[in-house]
């Protein structure tokens, strides 16, 4: 198997050249965006002390980001295949994306090996997608209030009503 340096990895298909930089080379290519997920819609809100006079309020919920994964090249699926299955070992344990704060949801389908025309060549490619789960936090001061002076007044009314009935 071919090695894939890192001048090979590319960020999602570059605007200014063909996607295939030779058929004897991998080439990898990544796309990342945000995921629809229902776990995308709960919120967590807490308030702690903050300084000068703030609350501290965090919100924070559970963001779904998909991952996109191309290679081209001889060893597009061995490459992607190998990927995979660490992608899926470091769910359980030790996983190089961690250290971002990313962790693999482990529900990784099995990469298909396809061939693609280019230019009246037959390159082999691979496809990956995975989704992860990040932790996304929003901190906010809120100022409160820390001494009042209140007044309370009160207005007291009184009436007399007469009632008197017919006979």
């Amino acid at each position: 198997m071919t090695e894939l340096t890192a001048d090979l990895i590319r960020e999602n298909y570059p605007a200014d050249s063909s996607p295939f930089p030779r058929k004897d080379e991998n080439t990898l290519y990544y796309y990342v965006m945000p995921a629809d997920d229902p776990i995308n819609r709960q919120t967590d809100t807490g308030y702690s002390t903050g300084s000068g006079g703030n609350l501290k309020q965090t919100a924070s919920y559970n963001r779904v980001l998909q991952m996109y994964i191309t290679v081209y090249g001889p060893d597009a699926y061995d490459i992607l295949t190998n990927l995979r299955l660490k992608l899926l070992a470091g769910a359980s344990g030790q996983s190089p994306l961690r250290t971002t704060g990313l962790y693999i949801i482990p529900d990784i389908a099995e990469p298909p090996l396809l061939w693609e025309i280019y230019q009246n060549q037959w390159f082999q490619r691979s496809d990956l997608q995975f989704k992860c789960n990040q932790l996304a936090t929003l901190e906010t001061g809120i100022p409160y209030v820390e001494v009042a002076n209140i007044v309370l007044m009160t207005e007291q009314q009184t009436r007399d009503i007469d009632l008197e009935g017919d006979d």
